[in-house]
This record gives C-alpha cells, structure tokens and sequence, in this order.
C-alpha cells in the first residue's frame, strides 16, 4: 500500500482566518512533492522544514527557552508516521 505525506509550514491571517504557506516539502528542483512514508529498503528521507518559532506564537511572544526556529527533519516525520501506523494495526 502506497502512502506518502506532505510537510510544511503556514503563517495565519491577522485577519483570523486563511493561511499563507511559507515553507513546504520539495524535491531537489524546488517543486513542491509529498514524501513517500515507506522507502524502498527503508532509505533514509533527506531534508527538513524550518519554522520560525515566533511564528507558532505569534501574536504571544516566545517563552524565553524557545528555540529561534522548529526544525522538523522529513525522516523524523516519516519514523512517528510509521510508529503511528504500527500502534494503529495493534
């Protein structure tokens, strides 16, 4: 069974609704693309998305131990997928 996953990061209207994508999941040409959740001989998935911390606060500020930005690495990602996967089928 094929499953894939996109990943990204989006910054709220002030306006309190919609929402503008800063940052998403892209192959090495720059195009936006989901991400396969099972890789052929389990290969390791390369990349990551970054999002401003400020930004998951906002209009709060940022606790004082937050880091600058929240990195999420695509194999990450791909690893809770797949655990979550095998607590679900138990």
């Amino acid at each position: 069974m094929a499953r894939h996953f996109g990943l990204g990061g989006a910054k709220g209207e002030v306006i309190g609704y919609g929402l503008k994508l800063e940052e998403q999941s892209e192959d090495e040409h720059g195009v936006a693309m989901f991400l396969p959740v099972y890789t052929p001989d389990n290969a390791v998935l390369l990349g990551q998305v970054t999002i401003p911390t400020r930004l998951i606060f906002q209009p709060l500020p940022c606790p004082a131990n937050a880091p600058e930005d929240l990195v999420l690495s695509f194999e990450d990602v791909r690893l809770a997928i797949i655990a979550g996967l095998d607590r679900k089928r138990r």
